[in-house]
C-alpha cells in the first residue's frame, strides 16, 4: 500500500468576501483526507491541490475528476471517494452548492440527495429521518470527512437542523476525522448562521412578548457560538481561524447592536457588554496571527476578513489604535495576491484598500484603488465583486456632490447585479438574511438620485424599480432566475392607469403612467407610513381571542382618507384618471398590504369608482389568455386536521366550518373537482393536478403570507404546504404555453406585524404561473367569504374581467347589511391582472 497523505482542504475559498462591506462568511480551517494514491492519480490529486490552494477551483475540479476516473479504473475505492470529496470542495468554492451536496450525499455516502434541495422546492428530509439514516452508516475516515463537509453544505443551503445532526453524529465517533476542534469550529459557524436567521425573525416580530422571546433565543445563540469558537481555539491547527471567525462574528454583532439602541432592554445591554469585553481580549491576539496553518489563498482571505472586522470596529473611538494594522493587513493581502497572480484576490485587496482610504476621507486615492479593483473584477467577469466597488465609488461621488458620477456608478452596480441575478445566494448564502441591508439600498439610492434631478428620467426609475422587485422576489424564493415580463414593456391602454408607489426613504414617490403621459409627485412619507400602519393594524387585529370586534368606519377612514389625499388625489386633479379607468397599482413591499379599495375620497370608497388590481413587483408572467371553458380544482379544509399540530399554525387553528358552503357555491357555477378535508393531502393534490387541465385552482384553507419562505404556507390535511412546495406543484403540472388563468387563496392572511409579509403573497403569485391571483389579506368570516366568492365566480362566468368581477363582488358584499363593514369586503386583492 502506498503511503497515506494527510491533505489540508479549505472550508471557504475565494468567494468569501462577496458581502465584504459589512459581514464576511467565516473562513474555516482545513480538514484532512486520507486517500490511497497510486502513482498517476496521486500526481493529479496533488496538482489539484496546487490549483485549489492558489484559488483556481475550476482547474482543481477538472483535475480531481480525472484523478477519480483513474482511481476507479484501478479499482481503488478510497482513492475515488477521496477525490469525490475534493470535487465537492471545488464545487463549493465555485458556488455550486446543490451539486457539491449531491456529490457528498449521493456519490460518497450513498444517501438520498433529496436533503440537498431544501431551497429547490422538494420536501427536505427531517432531522429525525436524517438521524436514523446516518446512524446506519459504516464510518471510515473518508465517510466521516464526507459527512463533515456535508454538514457544511447543509448549513450553506439553509438546512441548519440536519447540519447539526451531522456534526453531533461526528462527535459521537470514537475515531474522529476531522478532529473534535474542527467539529467545534463548524458548530460555531452553524450557530453564527442560526444567529443571522434569528436576527431576521426578530426584525419581523411586532408583538412585544414575541420580540422578547426571540431576543432571549438570540442571546443564547450568541453565547453558544462564542463557546464553540473558544473550544475550537484550544489546538494550534484551528486556533487562528477560530479566533478570526469569532472576531468576525463580534464585528457583525457590534454593527447590529448599533441599530438596536432604541430598544433599552437589559438583554441587549448585557449582550453589548459581553461583545465589548470579549473583543478587548480577542483583538490583540488576532492581530498577532500570521495564519501559517492556511494555504496561500486562504491566508489572503483571512487577512481581508480581519480587515473587514477592524473596519467595523474602527467606527469607534479605538480606531486609531489599530489603524496601522488595517492598512498593513490589506497591503500584505494585495502583495500575496499579486504573487499568486489571482485576479479575484487582487480585486478584493485593492477594494479593501479603497474602503480604508475612503474612511480616511482620502477620496482621490480611494477612487484610484476602487476603479482598478472594479476593472480587474470586470476583466474576469466577477460581477459579484464588481458591484461592491461600483457601490463604493457611487457613495464617494455622492459625498462629493458629483451626482452624475454617482448615477453612473449606481447604474453600473445594478448592471453587475443583473449579471449574477438568481445566483447571489449560491455565492453568498447569508444574503438571504441581509438582502435588505446589503443589496436593496443600491437600487433605492439610485432611484432617489434619479427623481431628485430637475427633469427625472421616469422610465429609468420604473425600470430600476422592476429590477429591484425581481431581485427581491428571487432572494425571497431562493429559486434562481424568475422568467417574468417587466410591466414597463407593456404600454398602458386607454382604459388603465398605472400607479407606482415607491418607498424612497425620506419620501414616498408616486409615478402615474397613462397611455400618453407620465407624471411624478411626492407624498409625505410620515403620513403615508402612519396611515398604512394604522389601517392594517385595525384590520388585522379585529379578531381577538376568537371574538370579532369590528373596527369602526370612522377609525378606518381616519387612515384611508389621508392615504387617498397623498397617493390618488394629485393624479385625479391632474386629469390622469377618469371614471372609465381601471387602476393598476405597483406598490413597494411596505405598502402592498394596503386594501386599496378602502381608500376614501371624503365622499365614497375608491372601489365605488374604479376596478383595481395589484402587480407583483411591476412584473407579470407572460402567460397567454385561454378561451377554454372554466374548470376548477377546489381544495378545502372545514375540519381540524393533523397539520394543525405544526407550531407555525399558532392562531390559525380555527376550522372553517362554512367552507363547504363556499365549495358548493363554486360547484353551482363551474365544473369542479373537489378535495375536501382528508382528501386534501399533498399527494392527492399533486395527483389531481396532473390528471386534468384545470384553468382555475381554488384553495379554501387557512394560510399565511410572510417575508420568510418557511413561514409562508397553506394548511393541507396532512401537512403544511410551503410557498416553494406549492409553486413546485403548480409549475410541474403546467406547461409553459398552458398556464393557470386564476389562482384563488380565499382564507389566507398576511403575518401580523410583518411589514414585508406581502412578499409571501407576491412569491406565490410569481411562482405559480397563474395569470391572476385572488387572495385575502386577512382572515374574515367564512360565511361572508362564501357569499363573496359566489358573486365573484358569477361575474367571471358572465364574461367580466377579473378586475370588474372583483369590484362588483365587493360592492355586492358591501350592500349586504351583515357585511357592510369594510373589514369584510375590502379583504380581497387581485394580483397580476392585465
Amino acid at each position: 500500500m502506498s503511503r497515506i497523505h494527510r491533505i489540508l482542504i479549505s472550508l471557504f475559498m475565494g468567494l468569501c468576501l462577496v458581502v465584504g462591506l459589512s459581514w464576511l462568511p467565516q473562513i474555516g480551517n482545513f480538514a484532512r483526507a486520507q486517500v490511497n494514491q497510486p502513482i498517476d492519480p496521486s500526481v493529479l490529486t496533488n496538482e489539484g491541490f496546487a490549483h485549489f490552494n492558489a484559488g483556481d477551483a475550476a482547474t482543481a475540479l477538472k483535475t480531481w475528476k480525472r484523478a477519480a476516473e483513474l482511481y476507479h479504473q484501478q479499482g481503488s475505492q478510497d482513492g475515488q471517494l477521496g477525490n469525490l470529496v475534493n470535487q465537492s470542495l471545488a464545487m463549493r468554492s465555485l458556488g455550486q452548492f446543490p451539486q457539491a451536496c449531491q456529490v457528498l450525499a449521493r456519490d460518497v455516502l450513498k444517501l438520498s440527495d433529496s436533503l440537498c434541495f431544501k431551497q429547490l422546492y422538494r420536501s427536505n428530509t427531517s432531522a429525525q429521518e436524517f438521524t436514523t439514516v446516518i446512524t446506519q452508516l459504516q464510518f471510515t475516515p473518508i465517510s466521516q470527512l464526507a459527512l463533515y463537509h456535508l454538514s457544511e453544505m447543509l448549513r450553506l443551503i439553509g438546512d441548519f437542523p440536519n447540519a447539526k445532526v451531522a456534526l453531533e453524529t461526528l462527535l459521537k465517533q470514537t475515531s474522529k476525522q476531522p478532529s473534535i476542534q474542527e467539529i467545534y469550529l463548524s458548530f460555531g459557524n452553524l450557530e453564527c448562521a442560526s444567529f443571522l436567521q434569528l436576527r431576521a425573525k426578530l426584525a419581523r416580530s411586532a408583538a412585544f412578548d414575541e420580540f422578547g422571546t426571540i431576543l432571549i433565543q438570540l442571546c443564547n445563540q450568541v453565547e453558544k457560538a462564542l463557546q464553540y469558537y473558544q473550544l475550537a481555539a484550544r489546538t494550534d491547527v484551528t486556533r487562528e481561524i477560530a479566533q478570526l471567525n469569532e472576531l468576525s462574528f463580534l464585528a457583525n454583532l457590534t454593527k447590529w447592536l448599533q441599530t438596536q439602541q432604541s430598544h433599552d432592554l437589559p438583554e441587549l445591554q448585557k449582550l453589548a457588554q459581553t461583545v465589548t469585553e470579549r473583543r478587548k481580549v480577542l483583538l490583540p491576539i488576532v492581530l498577532q496571527s500570521d495564519f501559517t496553518e492556511l494555504s496561500e489563498i486562504d491566508r489572503i482571505y483571512a487577512r481581508l476578513n480581519l480587515v473587514n472586522s477592524l473596519l467595523e470596529f474602527s467606527e469607534e473611538k479605538t480606531a486609531q489604535s489599530f489603524a496601522n494594522a488595517i492598512w498593513s493587513e490589506a497591503t500584505a493581502a494585495l502583495q500575496a495576491s499579486q504573487y499568486l497572480q489571482n485576479q479575484r484576490a487582487i480585486s478584493f485587496s485593492l477594494g479593501a484598500l479603497g474602503r480604508i482610504s475612503a474612511k480616511s476621507k482620502n477620496f482621490s486615492t480611494a477612487q484610484t484603488q476602487l476603479i482598478e479593483a472594479m476593472a480587474i473584477a470586470q476583466s474576469i467577469s466577477a460581477w459579484d465583486v464588481a458591484y461592491q466597488w461600483q457601490k463604493e465609488l457611487a457613495l464617494i461621488a455622492k459625498q462629493q456632490d458629483n451626482i452624475q458620477s454617482a448615477l453612473k456608478y449606481y447604474g453600473a452596480a445594478i448592471d453587475s447585479l443583473d449579471q449574477v441575478r438568481g445566483n447571489l445566494l449560491s455565492i453568498t448564502p447569508d444574503l438571504q438574511f441581509s438582502f435588505q441591508d446589503q443589496v436593496e439600498p443600491i437600487y433605492r439610492d439610485f432611484m432617489a438620485l434619479l427623481v431628485s434631478q430637475p427633469n427625472p428620467n421616469l422610465r429609468r426609475v420604473i425600470q430600476t424599480y422592476e429590477r429591484l422587485k425581481l431581485a427581491e422576489l428571487e432572494n425571497f424564493l431562493q429559486c434562481g432566475k424568475l422568467e417574468l415580463m417587466p410591466l414597463s414593456q407593456k404600454s398602458p391602454t386607454s382604459k388603465s392607469t398605472l400607479f407606482y408607489i415607491l418607498d424612497l426613504d425620506q419620501t414616498v414617490g408616486v409615478i402615474v403612467q397613462t397611455e400618453n403621459q407620465m407624471k411624478y409627485y411626492t407624498a409625505n412619507a410620515e403620513t403615508v407610513r402612519n396611515s398604512v400602519d394604522g389601517l392594517i393594524f385595525n384590520l388585522q387585529n379585529a379578531v381577538q381571542d376568537t371574538e370579532l370586534k369590528l373596527p369602526s368606519e370612522s377609525v378606518l377612514r381616519s387612515y384611508s382618507e389621508p392615504l387617498y389625499r397623498q397617493l390618488i388625489a394629485p393624479a385625479e386633479q391632474a386629469k390622469l384618471v377618469d371614471e372609465k379607468s381601471s387602476l393598476v397599482f405597483i406598490m413597494d413591499t411596505a405598502f402592498q398590504g394596503i386594501p386599496l379599495g378602502l381608500l376614501h375620497d371624503g365622499t365614497d370608497y375608491l372601489i365605488a369608482h374604479y376596478p383595481m388590481s395589484l402587480s407583483i413587483g411591476s412584473h407579470l408572467r407572460a402567460t397567454p389568455h385561454r378561451d377554454n371553458k372554466l374548470t376548477a380544482l377546489v381544495a378545502a379544509l372545514s375540519q381540524p386536521s393533523p397539520s394543525f399540530q405544526d407550531p407555525r399554525v399558532r392562531s390559525l387553528k380555527l376550522p372553517l366550518s362554512n367552507v363547504e358552503s363556499e365549495v358548493q357555491a363554486i360547484q353551482a357555477i363551474l365544473p369542479v373537482t373537489k378535495l375536501l378535508n382528508e382528501r386534501f393531502t399533498l399527494a392527492k393534490f399533486q395527483s389531481d393536478l396532473s390528471k386534468s387541465s384545470y384553468n382555475i385552482v381554488h384553495i379554501a384553507t387557512h394560510g399565511q403570507f410572510s417575508s420568510s419562505p418557511d413561514e409562508t404556507f397553506l394548511i393541507g390535511w396532512d401537512q403544511l404546504i410551503t410557498a416553494p412546495q406549492f409553486s413546485s406543484l403548480l409549475k410541474s403540472r403546467f406547461q409553459p404555453n398552458a398556464g393557470l388563468d386564476l389562482l384563488v387563496l380565499s382564507a389566507c392572511q398576511t403575518a401580523q406585524g410583518d411589514k414585508r409579509s406581502p412578499l409571501g403573497l407576491a412569491g406565490i403569485a410569481a411562482q405559480s404561473g397563474a395569470k391572476t391571483t385572488l387572495a385575502s389579506l386577512w382572515l374574515i368570516d367564512d360565511t361572508a367569504t362564501a357569499i363573496f366568492i359566489r358573486h365573484f365566480y358569477e361575474n367571471l362566468k358572465s364574461g367580466q374581467t377579473a378586475e370588474i368581477a372583483l369590484q362588483q363582488a365587493q360592492m355586492k358584499l358591501r350592500q349586504t347589511s351583515a357585511y357592510s363593514n369594510p373589514y369584510f369586503w375590502s379583504a380581497f386583492v387581485l394580483i397580476g391582472a392585465a
